[in-house]
């Protein structure tokens, strides 16, 4: 949060700041204002920078920004996915069932992440997975079930694999897997170890 209010103020120090949780806030407090002044605005020297040739600048160069992609085809531990998150976010996700990570100023910084899951456990054998990660707050949903799992209800009735499937089809879980894009800062070859590590390495398909 500190090093979000800092670079709002460098690009406009009269700003009001309105802090919010998960979105909430007065619409009073940020409609209608009448606090923008466009003159005031064009005085500033990153007024319209991005739109000027030369002076842009890369986020992965300014910020240290990168993304990796997480895949998947077994169905992951809850807790070592909560676990590996946990431990590449600044300071720990928020929420009781997650250990205290000892707060740091550097090294990753997970601010983002989204996709699919396929977790290990009974529901997620049959529904898809949806998991968001905003900041320091993680929600995994389930959102709808595999095309696969359609199938095995009634394998008799079940049509060939329409196109669009194929590409990511593999048996004997069809479609189930785990698509996660993990957006931060300073990743490196051992951010995409702890990932790996989660991927479950047993084939017994023991729920957890």
């Amino acid at each position: 949060m500190p090093c979000t209010q800092a670079l709002v103020t460098k690009f406009n120090p009269t700003a009001k700041l309105v802090e919010a949780t998960m979105g909430r806030v007065d619409p009073k407090e940020i409609l209608g204002t009448g606090l923008f002044d466009m003159k005031a605005a064009a005085q500033h020297p990153e007024w319209l920078k991005e739109a000027r040739i030369g002076e842009h600048m890369p986020e992965t160069e300014e910020f240290g920004i990168s993304s990796i992609v997480f895949k998947s085809r077994r169905p992951l531990s809850p807790k070592k996915l909560n676990a590996a998150l946990n431990s590449l976010t600044r300071n720990g996700l928020i929420g009781e069932n997650f250990a205290k990570v000892p707060s740091r100023t550097d090294g990753t910084n997970v601010v983002r992440a989204k996709g699919l899951v396929w977790l290990a456990n009974e529901r997620s054998h049959w529904m898809r997975g949806e998991a968001s990660l905003a900041g320091r707050r993680l929600a995994i949903r389930l959102v709808g079930p595999w095309d696969a799992a359609l199938r095995e209800t009634r394998p008799e009735a079940a049509p060939p694999v329409p196109e669009a499937l194929k590409a990511i089809w593999q048996e004997p879980f069809g479609d189930r897997r785990t698509e996660l894009v993990v957006i931060g800062q300073v990743f490196d070859q051992r951010n995409r170890h702890t990932l790996q590590a989660i991927d479950r390495a047993d084939a017994s398909m023991a729920w957890s």
